[in-house]
């Protein structure tokens, strides 16, 4: 009796093209590979630029453990770049109801509000990929000139995927989007942020310009901004923490994954001041980041400072500002402008908002997720890993750190 060893390599080639209106994209595909044609696991995951339209390959080694792959047929088209985490990104949306407060959305009887959750997960061959928007193109005016592709553009987010077991609990990360702002202005570094092990979440306020809920019904945001508006704001990230805690005891997904004790808020515009004004109240916020955010309504903060380590980043538009840099309750910071730079460019709709710019949408990108996971690395993880290079950094000026 002979036993046969496969010792040979074996190339697999995926070429063609997308259509013209994908080329500013990202075209990726999974392949699976399978010993039996019964059990599928991921094997790996190819990515290449549209504009390029190069033919791309991978060789597998391992004859021994695969004889047959597949891909799928669909195209995987993507704004974003892969995250560059060991972890898969999973993602949910869901409908938080606060009892205690109504009117929402110009509803009298609502106290409900939309997140949506990015979480470590568990990689699988069924991928159902999070889409970039969470609203028919339709619904939303500004997306007039993408309404051909919105519907094939998705996240690199799975959802409802089981959530991952190894290196749990995992540090949080609570977003408040600008004023009008929406949830999936966070598409990008949501994911990002799991890849590398945080559970994210981002919500709509009140005053998003619209939100949709899971009964179809899409609603508009009342765009005021005022103290009362603010504090109603502080108070949905505190009730998400709440939320975060009863499900870390029973939800499916998230139960035994979340470190309460370790948590950071990101804000960008008004939702930086709301950020920093949460960690000034709540304990368990332990850092801040700040985009292009000026302290709207966040009076305590804009007269004191922040006591929290925060990385404030901020843009040429705005002209940046020192405060709360420079004042004598903030001991542990930095602050630097990224040059050249809008407002809305820091937050993840560069794509559409700028898509004649979309190189340098993506520059800024690199900029905000490369610090921003450096510094909660730092501030959650308490890692000791070196700042990523400035040089490394074409567009940072004006830094200061102290």
């Amino acid at each position: 009796m002979f036993k046969l060893f496969c010792i040979a390599s074996f190339e697999f080639v995926l070429n063609g093209a997308v259509h013209k209106r994908f080329r500013p994209y990202y075209d990726f595909y999974r392949i699976e590979a399978s010993a039996d044609l019964v059990t599928w696991d991921p094997f790996t995951f190819l990515q290449r630029t549209n504009a390029l339209s190069n033919i791309i390959s991978f060789r597998d080694s391992g004859l021994e453990r695969h004889q047959f792959y597949r891909v799928m047929t669909n195209h995987l088209i993507s704004p974003f770049p892969r995250p560059n985490g060991p972890f898969a990104a999973g993602v949910f949306s869901r409908l938080l109801t606060d009892q205690s407060r109504s009117n929402r959305y110009g509803i009298y009887t609502n106290s409900s509000f939309m997140i949506s959750v990015w979480y470590p997960a568990m990689d699988r061959p069924d991928v159902s990929l999070q889409p970039c928007l969470h609203l028919r193109p339709q619904d939303d005016v500004g997306l007039a000139n993408f309404r051909d592709r919105v519907p094939y553009l998705v996240t690199h987010a799975v959802q409802d995927a089981p959530g991952l077991t190894n290196q749990a609990p995992f540090p949080i990360v609570l977003f408040s989007p600008g004023w009008s702002a929406l949830r999936s202005g966070f598409a990008e570094k949501g994911p990002i942020l799991a890849s590398h092990g945080y559970v994210a979440v981002a919500v709509d306020h009140a005053d998003a310009t619209l939100t949709d809920f899971p009964d179809g019904r899409v609603l508009y945001g009342e765009q005021i901004i005022s103290d009362a508006g603010f504090e109603g704001r502080v108070t949905d990230l505190k009730f998400i923490l709440e939320q975060l805690t009863q499900w870390n005891n029973s939800d499916p997904i998230l139960a035994g994954r979340l470190d309460l004790s370790r948590v950071a808020a990101i804000g960008h515009s008004w939702g930086g001041g709301v950020s920093a004004e949460l960690s000034r109240i709540d304990a368990r916020v332990k850092a801040v980041v700040l985009f292009d955010a000026y302290m709207q309504n966040a009076w305590e903060v804009s007269q004191h400072g922040l006591a929290k380590p925060f990385l404030g980043m901020y843009t040429t538009e705005g002209g940046g500002i020192d405060i709360p840099y420079a004042l004598p309750e903030t001991k542990t910071a930095i602050w630097f402008i990224i040059s050249p730079s809008l407002h809305a460019q820091l937050e993840d709709h560069y794509w559409s908002n700028f898509s004649s710019d979309l190189a340098g949408g993506r520059e800024i990108a690199r900029t905000l997720n490369d610090f921003t996971l450096w510094f909660l690395n730092k501030y959650l993880r308490n890692q000791d890993e070196p700042m990523p290079p400035r040089s490394n950094y074409p567009r940072i000026t004006a830094f200061k750190q102290k």
